[in-house]
């Protein structure tokens, strides 16, 4: 969300399960709505997640996809891969395989593929 002033806003709401945190988070989810404010949600499940950044990864995928449907100036979406290319360069395809909308915003053609170590 961003504020009057133009900076971004985010909440963590951490507690016991089942306490009402997911249905907190998808009243906010509503509200934000009808606001015509994004608001993304990712749910760490300690006994069944096991990536620690996949909450993350999730967020900023959907924040990708996000930005690349709601952005109708072409100038602005060229601009934008501009700058990721030129910050993430060659991790691009592999950052691609966890945040696969990284693709909707980019110009780059790389393969998605499996990396080697």
């Amino acid at each position: 969300k961003l504020r009057a002033n133009g900076d971004c806003v985010g909440v963590v709401i951490t507690g016991e399960a089942g306490v009402g945190k997911s249905r907190l988070a998808k009243t906010f989810e509503t509200f934000d709505e009808k606001e015509n404010r994004s608001i993304f949600i990712g749910k760490f499940d300690q006994i069944n997640d096991i990536k620690p950044l996949s909450v993350i990864a999730t967020v900023i995928n959907d924040l990708c996809k996000k930005f690349a449907e709601d952005v109708r100036s072409l100038r602005v979406k060229q601009s934008a891969a501009l700058d990721l290319e030129n910050a993430l360069g060659s991790q691009a395809a592999l950052l691609s395989n966890f945040l696969p909308s990284l693709s909707d915003l980019m110009t780059l053609d790389f393969t998605r593929s499996t990396p080697s170590y």
